[in-house]
């Protein structure tokens, strides 16, 4: 017999602990190697038999429940919970949150600052000028503004004052 065939038959009765049949037996007397597996086989099944599974630690409950209990949140936190981990921000505080909420408006509100009001219809002239230059602008014009109150007033006096018209 080719001994491939008996491999099972061979294991079975190693495993069982009970004796071959009549044509295995045949085959283990004429073959070493078999004969040698299947007594391998039946000591180590002999050990396994004598050993005794030690008793689990006393706080073996205790560490299943919390596992268990961690299990469920994670369920329960879902994808978002998730992703956060996976970015390193599982505890997430807010003020992180706030401080990126507060550079974000400040960011908007600097860029609407420098683009300005648009669509408004006043457009603000920048003079590209010295500042001296400027300075003298700007006196010329307070004395133009000036100018304009004093016959302003000086109209307002005279119509007020028609006997000084008269005369």
């Amino acid at each position: 017999m080719i001994c491939k065939d008996l491999k099972d038959e061979i294991l079975a009765a190693a495993l069982l602990g009970e004796a071959p049949a009549e044509n295995v037996k045949a085959h283990l007397a004429g073959c070493t190697a078999c004969e040698h597996e299947f007594e391998s086989l039946r000591s180590t099944m002999n050990v396994l038999d004598t050993w005794t599974a030690p008793e689990p630690s006393p706080y073996f409950d205790v560490r299943l429940r919390a596992r268990l209990r961690e299990a469920k949140e994670q369920e329960q936190q879902g994808r978002a919970a998730s992703w956060l981990e996976k970015l390193g921000l599982r505890q997430l505080t807010w003020k992180p949150v706030a401080a990126a909420t507060f550079a974000l408006i400040m960011a908007v509100g600097g860029g609407l600052y420098v683009a300005g009001p648009s669509g408004n219809g006043t457009k603000k002239t920048t003079i590209q000028a010295a500042c001296p230059v400027v300075d003298l602008q700007e006196l010329d014009n307070n004395q133009q503004v000036l100018n304009e109150l004093q016959d302003l007033e000086s109209d307002d006096a005279s119509t007020n004052n028609p006997t000084q018209m008269n005369e």
